[in-house]
């Protein structure tokens, strides 16, 4: 309670083994959320929020002394935790081989799911993905656009070696809708959407390269 500053629900959810199998990657069950992060947390006007997660590792082979792959791939100077410093202008931007080793990052499977004003469960999915890179993670991972009545998640998908934005959605009752993949997209720019911003209720900016130029796409919802 922001006047009284205390804590007014605490409440243990228990995720199931028929969840825990649709969010894991592979392994045991018993394994399966222990590569997730948490992403968002929406607020809604009736007290209750939406939680996403990420399933997210890295692997690095070669020089064993990377500062930058601390546990579970990134420490407080990880370029992941701030924008600037994937610009060639920043000052900790990193070529990729700066380090004489090869990190591969995976992001998977998202894990939606909302919690009502009473800390109670009410409904959850997982919108299911599989994208890795070597070196750079600039194009992998999500945004989420919110329509108001959807919550779309846009993120690169692989086809016949072409990467094309995906997009995929979350109803208020926690209904999960794959749309067909973004149209008008033209051939050479590669699309980053973990920097997308919306900027209106139906429009968002997506950053993307071409030929080594950064520049930035519309997308406008109807």
């Amino acid at each position: 309670d922001r006047e009284t500053n205390q804590q007014t629900i605490q409440n243990a959810i228990k995720f199931d083994d028929a969840l825990r199998q649709q969010a894991k990657v592979e392994g045991n069950i018993k394994f399966a959320f222990n590569d997730y992060f948490i992403r968002n947390v929406i607020l809604k006007k009736d007290g209750s929020f939406i939680l996403t997660g990420e399933n997210y590792y890295t692997q690095s082979r070669g020089n064993p002394w990377n500062r930058q792959d601390y546990l579970y791939g990134y420490s407080s100077i990880s370029s992941y935790n701030n924008y600037y410093m994937y610009s060639p202008s920043g000052y900790w931007y990193r070529p990729r081989g700066y380090y004489g080793s090869q990190t591969r990052y995976y992001y998977n499977n998202i894990i939606v799911m909302e919690i009502d004003k009473n800390g109670q469960l009410s409904w959850s999915n997982v919108l299911n993905k599989s994208q890795f890179d070597d070196e750079s993670d600039n194009f992998l991972s999500y945004q989420i656009m919110n329509a108001g009545g959807e919550l779309h998640f846009l993120f690169n998908e692989l086809e016949r070696r072409n990467q094309l934005i995906a997009d995929q959605s979350i109803t208020p009752d926690g209904v999960l809708k794959r749309n067909p993949t973004l149209k008008s997209l033209d051939k050479g720019y590669e699309f980053m959407p973990r920097f997308a911003k919306q900027v209106s209720a139906k429009q968002i900016i997506v950053p993307c390269m071409f030929r080594n130029y950064v520049c930035f796409a519309k997308i406008d919802y109807t």
